[in-house]
């Protein structure tokens, strides 16, 4: 199976260190995934603030993820680009990490509630 792309929610408990980030890339690159996205929770909700892991605050020392590009859009967000370099596989798996420090500001994002596709957190229903 070759997909293109995969990507999890960094939760505290959950995902949440290098080691869990390391176990999601490494099993995303055994089945193929050579695209991944990690990004930490907006501080919309009390479930949010209390289980926000910021990515950029996760310290990568293993030796076995190496950023290749870092960029700040004011303070609206923070992102940035690695790779990490799978045990016993010879392709490397790209992924990003993005952190949206201001939620005020989500209304041009679209937003999939579980049931309808949002014009932003809350935002009228596009369909």
């Amino acid at each position: 199976m070759n997909l293109s792309l995969c990507g999890g929610n960094l939760i505290k408990r959950y995902i949440d260190c290098e080691e869990e980030i390391i176990k999601y890339l490494q099993f995303a690159s055994e089945v193929g995934i050579y695209d991944v996205g990690f990004v930490s929770l907006m501080r919309i909700n009390d479930y949010c603030k209390e289980n926000q892991v910021l990515f950029d605050n996760i310290d990568f020392t293993s030796g076995r993820i190496r950023k290749t590009k870092e960029w700040k859009n004011k303070d609206y967000c923070r992102c940035a680009n690695y790779l990490y370099i799978p045990k016993n596989n010879d392709r490397l798996v790209k992924f990003y990490g993005r952190y949206v420090c201001q939620s005020k500001n989500t209304e041009s994002q679209l937003v999939f509630d579980g049931i309808n596709l949002r014009d932003g957190f809350g935002g009228n229903i596009i369909c």
